[in-house]
């Protein structure tokens, strides 16, 4: 029996945030983690958004705990658009933490490839606050993406890095922090969920980062936080609607799990630790969502050993190969479809992030686009 969520009646409160500035103590304890509203149309009038009235707060780059929580309006349009939803969605983990190398010289280049992706709505992961934090992001974005969603209040040292930007109006933004979290006090584990409202269709979105991990033990807690993430999905209503899951689930298949990509390491097995399919497999046949990369051919690496490796500051992973761990997945898309799954913005880069070190690509994952439309 699942653990009951309480339904958020309104939207979410301010709470006191942690501190974002990370102490030489905080650092070394983060690198010690190794072993770890709206306007709508009359009653026969099409709903549409009127940007000049929409009431968010716009992205900022604020220093008080005022903005640990973004102000979406919770109110949704009347009517509410229920035609199909035609919309690119992309999830892309930043690796924006001092355990992966170069963020302050990657973080400008990431953010102009964003802009130009061509993408609609993006779910982001690590937008952790060593280097910035998601206000300050979604303000870098602003001028193409002018609706933001984030909660980064935390318990822990870095906050939970999940932020939702997008080109169409947020609304009804909804938080979880999953109770089987990280218990090393540096990071958070959560889902965003927001409902984007364009004028002929809205889509739930819900954007989440799992535990990492492949050993048994953290394999367990990713696993209770997928079924905390359906518990909160289901009570807030995001299961009822249009809704596209997006997010880094640290799990999924090995795109060659014959590659010998763990050489000299004698406590990894020849060709790795072993993958969880089976945590990602539970998304869809456990929790109903449906899972469109296989039908569609899309068999690639979104966190790739040689690329990983060569940005990490510590070999937290030594034992984990190349794997296909960044997600999308959709429910009642009605008479739409996901049209395409791709790996994105993965064309080598040059960029200098320091000691001699130059990153070949933004980041130590590849954003995954996941495009919705009629088929």
């Amino acid at each position: 029996m699942r653990s009951p969520v309480p339904r958020r009646r309104g939207p979410a409160a301010v709470r006191p945030v942690a501190a974002t500035l990370v102490t030489a103590t905080l650092v070394t304890a983060a690198l010690a983690v190794a072993g770890a509203a709206g306007c709508g149309g009359g009653d026969d009038q099409p709903a549409t958004i009127d940007a000049a009235r929409y009431d968010a707060r716009p992205p900022i780059d604020a220093t008080g705990s005022d903005a640990s929580t973004s102000m979406v309006p919770d109110d949704l349009p009347s009517p509410l658009p229920s035609g199909p939803v035609t919309a690119k969605t992309m999830t892309f983990n930043l690796g924006l933490i001092q355990t992966v190398r170069g963020a302050p010289q990657r973080l400008p280049h990431i953010v102009d490839a964003v802009k130009g992706s061509g993408v609609d709505i993006v779910c982001f992961e690590e937008v952790y606050t060593q280097y910035t934090s998601p206000p300050a992001l979604a303000a870098m974005l602003a001028d193409t993406y002018p609706y933001a969603a984030w909660d980064w209040t935390t318990v822990n040292t870095v906050s939970n890095g999940l932020l939702v930007v997008s080109k169409v109006p947020l609304y009804r933004q909804r938080f979880h922090r999953f109770t089987q979290n990280d218990n090393a006090g540096i990071v958070d584990r959560a889902v965003l969920g927001v409902i984007a409202v364009d004028d002929a269709w809205h889509l739930s979105v819900l954007c989440t980062h799992l535990q990492a991990g492949l050993d048994p033990s953290n394999t367990a807690i990713r696993r209770s936080q997928l079924a905390e993430l359906d518990a909160f999905a289901e009570d807030e209503g995001f299961n009822d609607d249009a809704a596209v899951l997006l997010g880094d689930f640290n799990c999924g298949p090995d795109p060659d799990p014959t590659d010998d990509e763990c050489p000299g390491q004698a406590a990894c097995p020849a060709t790795c630790t072993p993958v969880d399919t089976e945590t990602i497999d539970a998304v869809s046949q456990t929790y109903g969502w449906t899972e469109w990369a296989t039908a569609l051919g899309f068999d690639e690496c979104t966190y790739c050993k040689a690329e990983a490796d060569a940005l990490a500051l510590l070999p937290l992973f030594v034992c984990e190969g190349s794997q296909r761990i960044d997600h999308c997945f959709t429910r009642n898309l009605g008479a739409a479809a996901v049209t395409a799954v791709d790996r994105v913005l993965d064309a080598p880069v040059a960029i200098d992030i320091g000691n001699g070190m130059t990153s070949t690509t933004l980041s130590d994952h590849y954003p995954v686009e996941c495009d919705l439309g009629v088929p």
